[in-house]
């Protein structure tokens, strides 16, 4: 397990998963993530637990404007898709969340280190922001059009690509 920090972010996974979140055309991708650990019988493995930790991290930034807690490349994914989780989504991640932190084998690993108790809180923070989006009404977003890079070496790197 490529880790170090307790954070949703904090693992070569989920880093590597904002690549395909990258190449997503809208929410869907967010939702299979999610449901690969609903629909599991046996505890999930560790990397799809830190897949859909990092789904449920940016469920929970998109149910608010402004977008917050997430990096600025995630950012704006949500808004040039235009992304808004629905309440069904929000209720899945939670679903998600709680099955990670008690019954799965990312919880067996970081039962075995010194951080499992900051882990803990780490999803708290996401659980909780879940839980107010759902008490709170979402807002809505429109796709934009994604902004062309003002740095030369983004511009040259756009070109090339």
């Amino acid at each position: 397990m490529g880790t170090w920090n307790v954070k949703p972010f904090g693992n070569d996974t989920a880093l590597d998963w904002v690549g395909s979140l990258e190449k997503a055309k809208d929410g869907s991708f967010l939702s299979e993530c999610i449901d690969i650990i609903i629909d599991q019988a046996n505890e999930p493995d560790a990397p799809e637990c830190e897949e859909a930790v990092a789904a449920a991290a940016v469920i929970a930034a998109a149910a608010s404007e402004p977008v917050r807690g997430i990096s600025s490349e995630i950012k704006s994914w949500v808004k040039v898709t235009g992304f808004v989780p629905d309440k069904f989504l929000l209720k899945k991640s939670l679903r998600a969340i709680d099955l990670i932190a008690t019954d799965s084998e990312l919880e067996n690993l970081w039962k075995e280190g010194d951080s499992f108790e900051s882990w803990i809180k780490s999803l708290e923070v996401v659980r909780s922001t879940l839980k107010d989006a759902l008490a709170t009404d979402l807002p809505t977003r429109q796709p934009k059009p994604k902004s062309m890079p003002r740095l030369l070496h983004k511009l040259m790197a756009l070109r090339e690509g």
